[in-house]
């Protein structure tokens, strides 16, 4: 243990969050109990985006106008990034859903992106 904290030092401040991945192992002994080994240590701020491979907009087709769409393409654009895009256009009179992947457009799934996302009404998955 004393290894892992001397490798992760700089992280292991009084009010940061961090993100440990890890496994439980038995420790030594016979009445031993169950110990976290971390293998992995990062500041939570950025890992969601690094884990993140996709962006799914769930949007209802009655709510697609084009003041809404515009106001979409701007947001897309300004957070452009590394995640796909994708989305999901729900049809609730028959509840059809058609699902859809851009090509050529990619966005910083982060959490400003998502924040103007709710803001804007628009359900999100992160995948």
């Amino acid at each position: 243990m004393a290894r892992i904290i001397k490798k992760f030092k700089h992280l292991l401040e009084e009010g940061k969050a961090l993100f440990l991945k890890g496994a439980f192992q038995r420790g030594w002994g016979d009445n031993a109990d169950m110990e976290f080994k971390p293998k992995e240590v990062k500041l939570l701020a950025g890992v969601a985006e690094s884990l993140t491979d996709s962006i799914t907009l769930r949007i209802p087709v009655e709510s697609l106008t084009t003041e809404r769409i515009e106001q979409l393409d701007k947001l897309c654009k300004q957070y452009k990034g590394k995640q796909r895009l994708r989305m999901e256009l729900l049809y609730s009179t028959n509840r059809l859903k058609i699902n859809m992947i851009a090509k050529d457009r990619k966005v910083l799934a982060n959490n400003d992106f998502v924040a103007e996302l709710s803001k804007m009404g628009v359900e999100y998955r992160l995948n």
